[in-house]
């Protein structure tokens, strides 16, 4: 699983934390002329860059598609549709050939992904009436139709597609990898215990 920004943000609040302890331990060690001092600087030296390292790392951000959906609410014998995304037609000219809308969904569904292949449809069939969902890239999409009915014959609901993520890639010092070893070698060297990547956090 990749490290999510929460992920990070945890690290280092909780790393931080131990950073102040160890800070304050060291201090005391020096004051008092411990032993140990040399071995807890060394050990903030490290928790240091280490802090450094993360705070320096930029999570990847995963690119979610955008999403939309149309849903024929009328539909006559004899009638043209053609559905565009962005003025760019995703079904070309069909003429109606039945009235029963669900299988004309389903037809509609396999013409769109064979005649392009920028936008992905899935039938949807949780309701009585199905709906056809579509799936594109992040930047999203205006869903329009055109039909040759003049009275109504064939009417379409259609929503926009939207809520799309564009991701981004992060040029970092360290991969993935690297920075889950160092939350090992963090772990270790604090005894802090933490969750695993993805874990959801609620507050209290």
């Amino acid at each position: 699983m990749s490290i999510s920004q929460q992920d990070l943000d945890v690290r280092l609040q909780l790393t931080g934390c131990k950073y102040g302890e160890l800070a304050n331990r060291y201090a005391n060690d020096l004051k008092y002329g411990k032993k140990c001092a040399n071995t807890n600087g060394r050990n903030l030296a490290l928790l240091n860059a280490y802090l450094e390292l993360m705070g320096c790392y930029n999570v990847s951000v995963p690119e979610t598609l955008s999403e939309g959906s149309f849903q024929i609410t009328t539909l006559t014998v004899g009638f043209t549709l053609e559905i565009f995304i962005d003025g760019v037609s995703i079904t070309g000219v069909q003429t109606s050939v039945s009235t029963n809308r669900n299988t004309t969904m389903h037809a509609l569904v396999g013409i769109i992904n064979n005649y392009q292949s920028t936008y992905t449809a899935v039938i949807n069939e949780t309701g009585d009436l199905y709906s056809v969902d579509i799936y594109g890239p992040c930047t999203g999409g205006v869903l329009t139709y055109e039909t040759d009915a003049t009275n109504g014959e064939i009417v379409l609901s259609i929503t926009d597609l939207k809520n799309g993520v564009c991701g981004a890639s992060s040029d970092n010092c360290l991969t993935e990898d690297q920075m889950n070893t160092m939350f090992d070698s963090i772990s270790k060297l604090t005894k802090i215990c933490f969750q695993p990547l993805g874990f959801t956090y609620t507050e209290n």
